[in-house]
């Protein structure tokens, strides 16, 4: 009998996963048909910020649960008469993590890039504003704070990352390596660009592809999970999981793939698909690679039934480096990239650098006619490689020596530096030598040049080793601190004075030189986050 009860609840989920994956192929179709020659007449882009709410008392950093989204909600409603560059969305996808993003996208002028940095200064400054006394939110990854005795079972999967081995860090037998949670939410700056049309949407998202484990590598801010130190940079996690069975004709393989009808040959590596969508779609006129990589993300992860079909293609695209998302019915956004590889930092100023990168790379890319694609395969053994510690000065990672489309491709084992900033010799000019042939292409203006400048000169620092990662700066700041036992253990409080620290740098009251250099960021403070300008 209770083998039957089993078998019936077996079945109710297996049919409830066809019904919510043939839900959702039913909206795709709806929204490729109605949007598939559709068109804008300009890139535009936008940004999510990530913060940590923390409590910090008793010597400690604890995670805050109390609910802030309210009261910021509340108070943006009462500005509705600013300007764009003054509205900010909201969103409080788990209790101790806020995600601010503009209500309006930026526009494809250089000028328009300098409108990121103040926004996200503004942002900052209202999330201060409905802070308690003993409250910070730092932008940084959750995933430093959240211990092993919190309840992270039901909220993240897990998977494994090898402990930093320190003097008098304890031997585990049975478990050499630590396993700890794969944070869904709380760790990524994203960097949205809605294109033109969908065939440039899918061009771009295919010319990114290449790009995530260098940006992932270039930003990486998690050398603490479950409280103690791994050896490890990065956090996120999803290409190199564990295979998660669906269900039982169905395991997932959370595998990048290209999108574009001309990338079919650099999808190289195998990865599961659901075959009923997949008919769904040909059978519809969707063609074979577009409906391949739909089919493919209906096969990752359970589709919850509460969510509306069209939030479904956005969530179960989550953990993956890039999101390609559909027009959403009802409004004017168009088809979408969204860049998600790239870890929060702690300043506005680094943020704003490397999302002003994405967007100028992007446009280089589109202006030029540039070709960064590889197999699929060389992009995930990059993304293993993007993770190990100190892998944006050591690490070396496949890259394609001419990114000339007319070409043969031909990859290079390179540098960071080498990719970045280019090669000595001259056989390749770097992608930010890239941008710098951009801005010149459309003759920027001085006053952008001058701010964007520096944000590319901050990125070619670290990439050359001049300047270093968070992560490396807090790992050196937990090894450093007198409280820290050389045990791989971050304790309450090391954590808390981490915390203070961070959330120091991030308002600009605090000096940073290993991770900024030279540049200073100007203090931010809580009053007049609502004033009108």
């Amino acid at each position: 009998f209770c083998g039957s009860v089993l078998c019936c609840k077996r079945f109710v989920r297996r049919c409830v996963i066809r019904m919510a994956s043939c839900s959702l192929c039913d909206h795709f179709l709806a929204a490729y048909h109605q949007s598939k020659t559709s068109s804008h007449d300009r890139l535009l882009c936008g940004d999510e910020i990530p913060y940590a709410v923390l409590r910090l008392e008793n010597g400690a950093a604890d995670l805050s649960l109390r609910e802030v989204l309210i009261a910021l909600r509340e108070k943006e409603a009462g500005i509705v008469g600013m300007a764009n560059e003054h509205s900010t969305a909201w969103r409080q996808p788990q209790p101790w993590v806020v995600e601010s993003s503009p209500c309006k996208p930026y526009g494809n002028h250089t000028n328009s890039l300098l409108l990121v940095e103040r926004n996200m200064r503004l942002r900052r400054a209202r999330i201060l504003h409905a802070l308690e006394e003993g409250e910070v939110a730092p932008s940084v990854a959750t995933s430093l704070f959240l211990r092993r005795e919190t309840d992270m079972d039901c909220l993240f999967d897990r998977v494994r990352v090898p402990l930093y081995r320190d003097d008098f860090t304890a031997e585990f037998e049975t478990h050499p390596e630590s396993q700890v949670a794969s944070p869904v939410a709380g760790s990524f700056l994203k960097v949205t660009l809605q294109a033109c049309d969908m065939a440039e949407s899918r061009y771009l998202y295919d010319q990114l592809v290449p790009l995530a484990p260098i940006m992932l590598a270039l930003t990486a801010a998690s050398p603490i999970v479950d409280g103690r130190l791994t050896a490890a940079d990065a956090s996120w996690s999803a290409e190199t999981s564990e295979p998660r069975p669906v269900h039982k004709q169905l395991v997932a393989n959370p595998t990048l793939n290209y999108i574009h009808t001309s990338s079919r040959a650099n999808n190289d590596l195998p990865h599961t698909v659901d075959e009923v969508v997949q008919d769904m779609l040909r059978q519809d006129g969707v063609d074979e690679t577009l409906s391949e990589h739909i089919a493919h993300l209906c096969a990752l992860h359970p589709v919850h039934s509460d969510t509306e079909p069209s939030e479904q293609c956005e969530h179960l695209q989550r953990e993956r480096a890039l999101c390609w998302i559909p027009p959403t019915e009802g409004t004017n956004l168009g088809w979408r990239v969204q860049f998600r590889a790239m870890e929060v930092q702690i300043t506005d100023f680094e943020n704003a650098a490397f999302t002003s990168f994405v967007v100028l790379i992007s446009f280089a890319l589109l202006v030029f006619d540039l070709d960064l694609r590889q197999p699929i395969s060389q992009v995930q053994e990059n993304t293993i490689r993007a993770h190990d510690m100190g892998a944006v000065t050591s690490g070396k990672f496949s890259f394609r020596s001419s990114l000339n489309p007319d070409e043969e491709p031909q990859l290079e084992v390179m540098s960071i530096d080498e990719i970045i900033n280019g090669k000595r010799d001259g056989s390749f000019v770097g992608l930010i030598n890239l941008c710098y042939a951009y801005l010149e292409h459309i003759q920027c203006e001085p006053k952008s040049f001058r701010r964007i400048d520096q944000y590319l000169t901050l990125i070619a620092s670290r990439a050359a080793g001049s300047l270093v990662t968070p992560a490396t700066w807090i790992r050196d700041f937990v090894t450093a601190h007198e409280q820290y036992g050389k045990d791989s253990i971050v304790h309450p409080g090391v954590a808390h004075d981490l915390a203070a620290r961070c959330d120091a740098i991030s308002r600009g009251h605090a000096p940073c030189p290993a991770v900024l250099g030279s540049f200073v960021i100007d203090p931010i403070f809580k009053e007049g986050a609502y004033k009108k300008p």
